[in-house]
């Protein structure tokens, strides 16, 4: 039999990346895109919103004393029940997180920073804004306001960091303080034996680096520090290469493993409650858990990791 799941990789990408369909030029350069880079452009956009799910929510010292928590302390402590309860967050986000793949304003330029489609901030330090309101807007979305939220969250923990105001994109003061308050939670780790240069980036200088798609490192008392993330050239997350990578990986094994082992893969359909009527054939699926496949012909869902 042929198994092709690269091309349903394609499909499945081309299917639920958010995009205007209606935009011929965005259309057709999303089709000439390999279907790892579609991959990583779809886990790029995943990563922008964040999974609900019942989290511990930290606060920095630095966070706690800020006047402007403490002049919106009654919104800010709703948006903490949301976030412990597990509810979704998506309005309080960028409302750019509906978009997954955009083209440049001006083919010409790189301008990686007008891209509605990429989260600088968050793909090169892991680092989310969220906006301080409980109104409610016609679209879903919080009213905007001056200052956010920035924050980091893993699955179990939410890692409120500080409140400042629009344009901060880029101020170290944001990985300093997550050093200072969690050194052993992965938010940022030290390149060790590396002695930091003399030279120091203002944040301008970094916006511009980010905005080619670099990342720096910041200098904390004598050492240097990176964060747990990372930007490539592309303005995605170096994170996402990585997760698609590993994809690409276990897709490429069960490939081999239908190839060489067609009639074991059918037992174990069949053991674990499928009836697969002749020839199956296999689309790849993200679930969840993870990523996968599924057995079109009985629609039973494979996790593969």
């Amino acid at each position: 039999m042929s198994i092709n799941l690269s091309e349903s990789l394609r499909s499945y990408v081309l299917a639920n990346l958010p995009h205007d369909r209606t935009n011929a030029d965005v259309v057709a350069a999303l089709r000439e895109i390999t279907p790892p880079e579609l991959l990583v452009r779809y886990i790029n956009w995943q990563n922008r919103l964040i999974s609900a799910s019942p989290r511990k929510v930290l606060q920095s010292s630095t966070f706690a004393r800020n006047p402007l928590v403490q002049t919106r302390s009654k919104i800010i402590r709703k948006i903490v029940k949301d976030i412990e309860r597990g509810s979704d967050l998506t309005k309080y986000l960028s409302r750019g997180v509906r978009v997954g793949f955009s083209l440049p304003r001006d083919p010409g330029k790189k301008e990686l920073h007008r891209r509605p489609d990429l989260d600088l901030l968050l793909n090169d330090w892991g680092i989310h804004h969220l906006h301080i309101s409980t109104t409610v807007e016609a679209d879903g979305f919080v009213e905007r306001d001056g200052p956010l939220i920035f924050a980091a969250f893993k699955e179990q923990t939410a890692y409120l960091i500080d409140v400042m105001n629009h344009r901060e994109w880029t101020n170290d003061h944001l990985i300093k303080v997550i050093v200072g308050s969690w050194p052993n939670a992965g938010l940022a780790f030290e390149l060790k034996g590396i002695i930091p240069s003399e030279q120091t980036y203002t944040a301008e200088e970094r916006a511009q680096l980010r905005g080619a798609g670099l990342s720096t490192c910041v200098k904390i008392d004598g050492r240097a520090f990176m964060p747990n993330s990372g930007i490539s050239t592309a303005g995605t997350s170096t994170r996402a290469s990585m997760t698609a990578m590993n994809i690409l990986r276990t897709l490429k094994k069960f490939e081999d493993e239908v190839k060489a082992n067609l009639a074991g893969v059918i037992n174990f359909i069949h053991k674990n409650g499928g009836k697969v009527q002749g020839d199956p054939t296999f689309e790849f699926s993200l679930f969840k858990q993870g990523c996968g496949v599924v057995e079109t012909t009985t629609g039973f869902p494979i996790l593969l990791g």
